[in-house]
């Protein structure tokens, strides 16, 4: 598992910014007997600290984005409940028969209950990735055999139309035609 650049860049920048670091750098400076060398070194010291001010605030609005696109509203959840747990029902009644589909039905709605999906969502379960993405690739998928499907029946079809020209372009000389009428007993036999 690869650690996100956000909490790699949160942790360099943490460690640039301890307070002991911050006051070896000015104790070193004030160190120095020249005014103008301390001065410079002190100014340097507080544009560093501006910088990873900086960089702190684009980590945390960076990590806010993440947190905001993984969380999903009542609103969403709520709808989530009331239009996915109807179909469930009628998927589950379809292929299982009413008995088994209630017992499956009571857990699967312990689990979409409004204070459950809260729950998992407050310990950082992440419904989008978990559900939405592989959704998404199952509809991808089905699209694209369909697609598939259809680009293999046209050549199919093309092969076939290439077989029968072959067929019949072997039929019109004499000495082939008699292996043509065997190919084609042969073919029948087998089809038959």
């Amino acid at each position: 598992m690869t650690m996100d650049p956000l909490f790699t860049s949160l942790a360099t920048a943490a460690a640039k910014a301890t307070t002991s670091e911050i006051f070896s750098k000015v104790r070193t400076a004030k160190t120095n007997k020249n005014k103008d060398q301390v001065i410079g070194e002190l100014t340097s010291i507080i544009n560093e600290l501006i910088e990873s001010r900086e960089n702190l605030l684009l980590i945390a609005q960076g990590l806010k984005e993440k947190l905001v696109a993984q969380q999903i509203s009542d609103d969403d959840i709520k709808y989530i409940i009331t239009a996915i747990v109807p179909k469930l029902e009628e998927i589950l009644q379809i292929e299982n028969g009413i008995s088994k589909s209630k017992e499956m039905m009571d857990q699967i709605t312990s689990i979409l209950s409004e204070d459950t999906l809260k729950v998992f969502q407050t310990l950082g379960f992440n419904y989008r990735q978990a559900i939405g993405e592989p959704l998404t690739q199952v509809v991808r998928d089905l699209i694209l055999s369909k697609t598939r499907s259809d680009n293999r029946e046209i050549e199919l079809k093309i092969l076939q139309n290439q077989s029968h020209n072959t067929y019949l372009a072997i039929g019109q000389k004499d000495d082939y035609s008699d292996r043509l009428e065997k190919i084609q007993e042969a073919y029948k036999t087998l089809h038959d």
